[in-house]
């Protein structure tokens, strides 16, 4: 089997914010996200309150991950036109 590069640098770019401590998260939210402090705070008291749902932990690794591998799919894809 074949592994794409593309799609397992990218898995494994977001494992590596999923497993982020919980001592970290709202942190790394605020420097490494665009999302506006309001909804940070939001999700982090949520977090706090089910901290086994890992919901601050997901929503980090979707955003950083998008945000970078989302511009990296646009170059490649104009690079191939």
């Amino acid at each position: 089997m074949l592994v794409n590069y593309y799609w397992s640098s990218a898995h494994l770019f977001r494992q590596f914010f999923l497993r982020t401590t919980d001592a970290d998260v709202e942190k790394y939210l605020k420097m490494f996200t665009l999302l506006p402090v309001e909804e940070i705070d939001a999700i982090v008291q949520e977090h706090e309150i089910q901290p086994e749902h890992r919901l601050a932990q997901k929503l980090l690794a979707k955003e950083v991950t998008l945000m970078v591998h989302r511009s990296e799919s646009q170059l490649l894809s104009a690079c191939s036109l």
